[in-house]
């Protein structure tokens, strides 16, 4: 695993209010001569809130604790398990994403993060309508991002 270069990187994203983009560049150049970052993440609060999930993001990467070496099911999971007690977050949406992660666990829940791929969620997805197995909405809502 690359070593990580340099403090970490923390952008304003312009489109909304107190949201912000972070990343942090990897210790391994591209093709092109550039160092690689790893994915952004969006952090919504104040620039402190955003320097310290930077720190968090930082140390999840260097401890090893990257998504890259999970499950679906597991990091679904663990997400959500995080989530919870989240004061901008209310009971009921937790409980609404308890039921569609637990939707998506079933139709990818054993797919490595890494090995996923668009093809893969359109075919999964096609096998569900097939069988009834879950409604158009129940399939639209899977694809939105969780609620604050």
């Amino acid at each position: 695993m690359p070593k990580v270069r340099g403090s970490g990187v923390i952008e304003k994203d312009k489109r909304y209010r107190n949201t912000w983009k972070i990343t942090f560049y990897l210790g391994e150049k591209d093709d092109k001569g550039r160092y690689k970052r790893a994915p952004k993440r969006t952090i919504r609060g104040t620039k402190g809130d955003a320097r310290e999930a930077l720190a968090k993001y930082i140390e999840e990467y260097e401890l090893g604790n990257s998504p890259s070496g999970q499950t679906i099911a597991q990091y679904a999971k663990r997400f959500h398990e995080l989530r919870e007690g989240d004061p901008a977050l209310s009971t009921l949406s937790y409980e609404r994403e308890a039921l569609d992660i637990r939707k998506v666990c079933e139709l990818f829940g054993d797919v490595p993060i890494g090995k996923l791929t668009p093809g893969m969620i359109r075919e999964g997805e096609a096998q569900a309508r097939k069988s009834e197995t879950y409604s158009e909405s129940t399939l639209h809502k899977m694809h939105l991002p969780p609620a604050l």
